[in-house]
């Protein structure tokens, strides 16, 4: 079962905006996430499986806010790969109480799925995923 977390709304919706700049980060490294929009299909499953499950917070919309990965996945071009890493683990260290087991889970899992919906990892990605991994071991 999955684990729900309680925290506010507007921690929330960043939590979900900075999840879509890390992925989208983790698939610019093949440099066509803009023309093969079939490779990013397992990230809208996972978001659906997964993300969409863990809380119950909403958008100004009126969407769940997990949505906003993939809003914010798609809003992207050409973002610096460094500099997401570098906002997700500010963010990270400022909410805490959001990283569960389950999250610090998921972000990785989440991640090399979107890697693997590529074909293969390149080195960049590789290192890519494992900063990734070190934000969670700090």
């Amino acid at each position: 079962m999955t684990q729900q977390i309680i925290n506010s709304n507007e921690t929330m919706l960043q939590f979900y905006k900075q999840l879509g700049k890390i992925f989208y980060a983790d698939a610019a490294f093949h440099n066509s996430v803009e023309e093969d929009k079939d490779k990013v299909a397992p990230l809208t499953k996972i978001i659906r499986s997964y993300w969409l499950k863990l809380d119950n917070t909403f958008a100004e919309n009126g969407a769940d806010s997990a949505c906003l990965i993939e809003i914010v996945f798609g809003w992207l071009r050409g973002m610096n790969c460094d500099q997401a890493l570098t906002e997700f683990q500010i963010f990270k260290s400022e909410h805490e109480q959001i990283f569960t087991q389950s999250i610090k889970f998921a972000v990785p899992k989440t991640a090399n799925t979107v890697a693997e919906s590529f074909s293969r990892k390149n080195k960049s990605e590789l290192v890519f995923i494992s900063q990734l991994l070190s934000i969670f071991s700090k």
